[in-house]
């Protein structure tokens, strides 16, 4: 054993009886006589609060920015680049936004201040100060007609104007028929008629067709030219309407058709668009040259889309029936026939002229074709369809214009192509009937009229100005009522709407009476016949009180 760690055992063994010596053996409790070497976990030390979990006061931390030198990815302050550094430069503009020439590699094009990407266009004398100007503000375009053109009927997707004529001729009128419709296929006039081609106006094609239509000794020869605008196809159809020759005891001097007919490529040439139109998936064909055609334009066939129905019979008596013959003309046997009230009659395509009388193949109710007058059909239209043809308003104020101004031109533009108008001053008397040339005189026309008897039974003689255009201005011009396909007072009349008229829609428009005396009313049914879908009056019927 090492001397030093013996004199520390024996240090130790002396050291405990001095220790009993000085402080004795413990007494009290047995946790009072344990000594501190006793502990084998010594007591903590309790605060003088008592607390065992004493309440941590938070400590703020506080926050310190770091400084530059600490930041793992210190943020670059960006510098600006030499000119050198610059693979393009930016070109410095003067307050004239003139650049600068030196710097620019592609010299900016210098644009006016007043300049904007779609200018708003004003009308420009594209014609003589004398021609009619037009604009549709709808469909984004215009054109100027000829002196002497009058606007007779403007809606926003059809407008009619007449052009003038050469006198002394059987040239009854001419005018421009415009039609807004929405594209659908390839862009046709909805007159129809034979296609030949395109031709190229002003940077623009426009499909060509013609056509021609005859009846009742009237001729109607027109020119189409129909052009794509957007989702849109604008349809201007020039038509010329002359009188069959044969209709004169002295038949005047055969209109010149192709002078009449070089007016319309001088209107043509006069068209504007005055906006761009919508954007349109299809790319517009750039034309290679004067004779260019477009490379992508399907190409319609030899005829346009025929209308061949459903037609209804018209003109017809009741009780009566529409003959079917085996062929064109009344000297061919009948083969079958149409009640007066059908209005399904189907046309199967070929047309024939028999003297002045236009005859149309259809198909018969049995089956097989015949052939009948086409002037005892017409287009047929529902009745619901008819009553919702928000057209029809704009038809009674311009008959209301045209009789408060005199105007026959406008009341024979409103006047069926077709059938003309039949006018009953009484509901039971026969009718005085006018085709469209002669509707354009009636306000100045001398003839005296019988327009059959009243109550009193004498027959009422005279014009149409003296006798019917005085009852029309009464109800036009006061605050009339209007009842769709309804007779109203014509009820108590045992045919309220007459037979040959059954499958014309009508509107009667009627002013009540005077209160108290009621018996003052007057009344007038207006039907309509649509041509090309097209609504005209072909009838005009007085209803008054009758003891």
């Amino acid at each position: 054993m090492k001397p030093w760690l013996s004199k520390l055992l024996l240090g130790g063994l002396l050291a405990i009886p001095l220790a009993l010596a000085l402080f004795g053996p413990a007494t009290g409790s047995a946790s009072a006589r344990l000594t501190v070497t006793d502990t084998r976990w010594p007591t903590a030390t309790v605060r003088p609060t008592d607390t065992r979990w004493p309440t941590r006061t938070p400590v703020t931390p506080v926050l310190t920015t770091p400084t530059p030198s600490h930041t793992r990815w210190p943020t670059k302050t960006p510098t600006v680049p030499r000119p050198t550094d610059t693979r393009w430069p930016t070109v410095t503009r003067t307050p004239t936004n003139t650049p600068t020439a030196s710097h620019t590699r592609w010299p900016t094009r210098t644009v006016q201040p007043t300049s904007t990407r779609w200018p708003t266009r004003t009308p420009t004398p594209r014609a003589a100060s004398d021609w009619l100007y037009y604009a549709n503000t709808a469909y984004q375009f215009d054109f100027y007609s000829p002196p002497g053109s009058n606007i007779v009927l403007q809606q926003d997707r059809h407008v009619k104007i007449s052009l003038p004529i050469t006198p002394g001729t059987n040239l009854v009128e001419k005018y421009l028929d415009l039609y807004v419709n929405p594209k659908t296929g390839v862009c046709l006039s909805p007159l129809g008629g034979t296609y030949l081609g395109y031709t190229i106006i002003n940077s623009r094609f426009y499909a060509v067709q013609t056509g021609k239509e005859q009846g009742a000794g009237q001729i109607y020869e027109w020119k189409a030219y129909s052009v794509t605008r957007g989702t849109n196809c604008i349809s201007f159809n020039f038509v010329l309407h002359s009188a069959n020759l044969g209709n004169y005891a002295t038949p005047p001097p055969a209109f010149d058709k192709t002078a009449e007919s070089t007016v319309f490529l001088a209107i043509l040439r006069t068209v504007g668009w005055s906006l761009p139109p919508p954007p349109t998936p299809t790319r517009t064909p750039t034309p290679a040259g004067p004779t260019a055609t477009p490379s992508r334009t399907p190409t319609p066939g030899p005829t346009a889309t025929l209308t061949t129905g459903p037609f209804a019979v018209v003109l017809v008596n009741a009780n009566d029936a529409l003959n079917i013959r085996s062929a064109a003309g009344i000297s061919n046997p009948v083969v079958g026939s149409f009640e007066y009230t059908e209005t399904s009659v189907t046309r199967t395509g070929p047309t024939s002229l028999v003297g002045s009388d236009l005859w149309y193949q259809v198909q018969k109710p049995g089956g097989g074709a015949g052939w009948v007058n086409s002037y005892y059909l017409a287009e047929y239209v529902t009745p619901s369809t008819f009553c919702i043809d928000t057209r029809l308003q704009g038809i009674f104020d311009q008959l209301k214009q045209a009789v408060n101004n005199s105007d026959g031109a406008l009341f024979a533009s409103l006047v069926s192509p077709t059938h003309g108008v039949d006018v009953r001053l009484w509901i039971y008397q026969p009718a005085v009937h006018y085709t469209r040339a002669g509707a354009a005189g009636v306000f100045t026309s001398a003839t005296v009229q019988n327009w059959g008897g009243g109550p009193s039974g004498n027959d009422t003689l005279g014009t149409f100005a003296e006798i019917i255009q005085p009852d029309l201005k009464t109800v036009l011009n006061a605050p009339y009522e209007q009842y769709c396909n309804n007779p109203k007072a014509a009820s108590n009349f045992g045919e309220p709407w007459p037979g040959p008229y059954t499958n014309f829609n009508y509107y009667s428009l009627f002013k009540p009476g005077t209160p108290g005396v009621d018996l003052d009313y007057r009344q007038w049914m207006v039907g309509i016949d649509y041509v090309r879908g097209q609504p005209y009056i072909s009838v005009l019927i007085r209803v008054v009180w009758e003891p």
